[in-house]
């Protein structure tokens, strides 16, 4: 069904996998046009989905081969994970993202359902000093167990200041 559009690969980490050279390969003879997604001579992937432990170690190596508006989406067992992961974008001003939402899988033998959270850095008005929220948003149910994060791919000219993309934005998946 889909074998044709996705490329699986097994390889130590996706870095080993980037450096490959069967990927070099497919990376060059890619077509990139004007087309304003490909920001980087290296940007050819249209989603990248991690599930492994502290994904963000890979977003700055990563984020360069994504292209713009387009989706890198992680995985994670618990929120702290996915609140790690997005404190690394709002702090590393080189990595090209911005975290979109984060919804949990809870754990249910029938099916489960999902629910969106609340996950951010934000500036505390009374203290000027800089938090974080990390609870469910209300009224938002939609069906395991654990947290996928989903970030979005920003132009290389972005994030000069902290920001953080509106859940309602549209994201290329």
């Amino acid at each position: 069904m889909y074998e044709d559009d996705v490329q699986f690969c097994l390889a130590d980490s996706p870095i080993h996998w980037l450096q490959s050279p069967s990927t070099k390969e497919w990376i060059k003879n890619s077509s990139k046009n004007n087309d304003p997604v490909y920001d980087h001579s290296s940007s050819f992937l249209s989603g990248i989905f991690l599930d492994m432990p502290d994904p963000e170690a890979q977003f700055k190596d990563l984020s360069i081969h994504l292209k713009v508006d387009h989706a890198l989406i992680i995985f994670c067992p618990s929120v702290t994970q996915i609140l790690n992961a997005v404190q690394t974008v709002h702090h590393d001003r080189s990595i090209k993202l911005a975290f979109s939402r984060c919804i949990e899988f809870e754990p249910c033998t029938s099916g489960g359902s999902l629910r969106e959270w609340d996950v951010r850095v934000s500036d505390i008005r009374n203290t000027n000093k800089e938090g974080v929220v990390c609870r469910p948003r209300v009224g938002t149910k939609i069906s395991g167990g654990g947290f996928v994060g989903v970030f979005k791919k920003l132009p290389l000219t972005a994030r000069s200041e902290p920001t953080e993309t509106p859940s309602n934005q549209p994201i290329n998946l």
